[in-house]
């Protein structure tokens, strides 16, 4: 096998081979779709698709129906980004839904286990709209991360507005559309990570 699966939701085609500019890469399972991470161009799954690459190519995918949750900044350490703000990739399935979750810790004590330090989330986008909610009430871990950006790939259509609703806090972010790839990408919405909030669009 040439292909390896992170986590649930990452298919991952290095390329290893000197001189190569084409590679085959079939997509797993039945009704499925599998978005470019890089273009955001979507395959059904159960197909195989050649692919233009290079030695610097990395193909990778997303699955449909799933959440993941980025960090885009790049930092010397991982320390030094504890702090950086959240981007959501929400790639949607055939139903239109999709999921994932958030952990977050200081990276470097126990105190997770000791004194409930943590973040976890779980994001859900279903009936279009995107909730985020806690998994652990006891949780009280403190961060500046906030959600910097959220893009929504495989949404049908170009939305009339987005509203986004966090305690008693309400806000319109700006948005974009991509109609080529039907990705939605919606700039600076703003919740803290640690925060319940709705995102809805209309």
């Amino acid at each position: 096998e040439d292909s390896f699966m992170i986590g649930n939701g990452l298919l991952v085609y290095p390329v290893t081979d000197a001189d190569t500019n084409q590679i085959s890469i079939y997509f797993p399972g039945e009704n499925t779709i599998w978005y470019d991470l890089r273009t955001f161009n979507s395959y059904k799954g159960s197909e195989t698709v050649l692919i233009n690459v290079n030695m610097e190519s990395i193909p990778a995918y997303q699955l449909g129906g799933i959440i993941i949750p980025r960090r885009l900044r790049k930092r010397r350490s991982s320390m030094v980004a504890l702090n950086d703000p959240i981007t959501l990739i929400v790639t949607l399935d055939r139903y239109l839904e999709a999921k994932g979750e958030l952990y977050m810790d200081d990276g470097y004590t126990y105190d997770y286990r000791r004194k409930r330090q943590l973040v976890y989330r779980r994001f859900i986008f279903k009936n279009n709209e995107l909730r985020s909610k806690s998994l652990d009430t006891s949780s009280k871990f403190v961060t500046e991360a906030w959600i910097e950006r959220i893009i929504i790939v495989g949404y049908p259509k170009k939305p009339n507005k987005v509203i986004i609703n966090s305690g008693d806090k309400q806000a319109t972010p700006l948005h974009s559309y991509q109609a080529a790839t039907h990705t939605l990408v919606i700039r600076r919405p703003g919740p803290l990570v640690t925060s319940d909030w709705t995102l809805t669009i209309s």
